[in-house]
């Protein structure tokens, strides 16, 4: 089987485009909160972050703005803030 230059160059484009959507970087007064199937799957917090693609969607959460307040709080009493927060509303968009 031969392979052409636009083939090559295609699968290529979509290697990249599949590692370009699965790395994170988060600043510290954000969390990365992954969603699989509609339920929160897990809280990251700040740095780099490692996600499966296509399978879990990424929503990143500004703390100053969501959760007032936050470097009072425990990372625990965060993460289960944050869970109550995207199960009021679980659009990625409306976190932007």
């Amino acid at each position: 089987m031969k392979f052409d230059f636009y083939s090559i160059a295609v699968l290529l484009f979509a290697v990249v485009m599949t590692l370009a959507k699965s790395v994170f970087y988060v600043k510290e007064d954000h969390r990365l909160v992954l969603v699989k199937l509609g339920q929160v799957n897990k809280v990251n917090g700040p740095g780099l972050n490692f996600v499966a693609p296509y399978v879990n969607v990424p929503i990143i959460i500004n703390l100053k703005k969501y959760l007032p307040g936050w470097t009072r709080f425990s990372e625990s009493q965060i993460e289960e803030k944050l869970i109550a927060l995207i199960r009021e509303n679980p659009d990625p968009k409306f976190y932007h």
